[in-house]
């Protein structure tokens, strides 16, 4: 009848509309999760899996050189051949070493003795493409060598007076020896740091140390024998 007909066409009506609903969910279910997992054209479900099998690495922070390296290449330059040949000195130079600390006073009267040396050799500065106003240093270098004066009898008696004054008898091994029992033991271990400075008495080890300390400054490679102490 027709009624039955109606019945029929709605039922499958009804049967196709629930069968495009769920294709239709279904395929919104996968547009979704695709939508989801899909960010700027990668596949991040893909990569999820391979993060199960596969660790990445996270990035690696970038080392930065120490201290110590940095002192040392700044050491290497310093020590490196120069372009200018070094000025001439007299014959006679005393041998002094910066680690036995004597008075400063000494090296004004020594340098007035070496500029007065170049004077009367009618030495000429050169100029030295390396450092700051290379004109202006070599100028003002020239007018002290040509201004300069001999050492007074006075002033060498106080020369040599001072040569006395630093810790002469202190070498570059006894030297050494301190800078690694300061490493060892640390600056206030006197009587440890004595024991490793071979033919030092506690006394003289002590007496080094508290001039060490309050004038380590003036050493040229202080940052390096810093780094060394401290690490």
């Amino acid at each position: 009848s027709l009624l039955e007909r109606g019945e029929r066409k709605t039922a499958e009506m009804n049967e196709r509309l629930q069968k495009m609903g769920e294709s239709s969910l279904r395929n919104f279910r996968m547009d979704t999760e695709q939508s989801l997992y899909k960010f700027e054209g990668e596949d991040y479900r893909e990569k999820q899996k391979l993060g199960m099998v596969e660790w990445i690495e996270p990035p690696k922070r970038e080392r930065k050189a120490n201290y110590a390296v940095d002192a040392y290449f700044r050491e290497a330059l310093r020590v490196s051949e120069p372009k200018v040949p070094k000025a001439p000195r007299p014959p006679k130079q005393p041998n002094v070493q910066d680690f036995q600390f004597f008075p400063p006073r000494l090296f004004e009267l020594l340098e007035k003795e070496i500029l007065y040396y170049r004077k009367t050799i009618g030495y000429k500065v050169p100029r030295n493409p390396d450092i700051p106003n290379p004109a202006v240093a070599q100028r003002e270098e020239q007018k002290k060598i040509d201004g300069a004066e001999p050492l007074t009898p006075e002033e060498t008696e106080e020369k040599e007076k001072l040569l006395t004054q630093g810790f002469t008898n202190w070498t570059k091994r006894d030297f050494n020896q301190f800078i690694k029992a300061n490493e060892k033991y640390g600056r206030d271990d006197i009587d440890n740091i004595a024991r490793e400075v071979e033919g030092k008495s506690p006394e003289e080890v002590m007496e080094y140390s508290a001039v060490f300390w309050e004038r380590c400054n003036e050493l040229q490679d202080i940052e390096k024998i810093m780094a060394q102490i401290e690490r």
